[in-house]
């Protein structure tokens, strides 16, 4: 994105990227405000409550990925709430990757359900890949 800047030619008009590369384009006066239509379609506890340093903010969401192969994974019920994690069944069977989306995952998890409850996710023997999320769901 930086030596496109430099060169006269543009080839893209739209990057998905980190808050980190975000700052790197602010800092460099390659970011142009937009307003997305859909923007207006989200509740209120979605849209930022000030303005960011960033004309553009994206929403993130906690999800879960398993891998259906292993044969005590036959029927997979999916989980009501992020607690349901908890439960003892899952010990030692859960990975988050070791990203900044595993570390905005972490903090998200502290901002909504408290340290508590990430003290007893870390009982949960979670293992923490050095690999984009994307490439822990194949």
């Amino acid at each position: 994105m930086l030596e496109e800047a430099k060169s006269a030619r543009s080839l893209v008009d739209v990057v998905e990227t980190t808050p980190e590369t975000m700052g790197v384009l602010k800092r460099d006066g390659l970011l142009q405000e937009y307003y997305s239509p859909e923007g207006a379609l989200l509740s209120d506890e979605l849209k930022p409550r000030e303005k960011t340093d960033f004309s553009i903010y994206r929403t993130g969401r906690l999800t879960a990925a398993w891998d259906s192969t292993p044969h005590w994974f036959r029927r997979p019920r999916l989980q009501r709430s992020l607690k349901d994690l908890l439960d003892p069944k899952w010990k030692g069977k859960m990975a988050i990757t070791s990203t900044s989306t595993g570390v905005r995952w972490i903090g998200s998890a502290l901002d909504n359900l408290g340290r508590e409850y990430l003290e007893k996710m870390a009982e949960q023997e979670v293992r923490v890949q050095d690999m984009a999320a994307a490439a822990l769901l194949g």
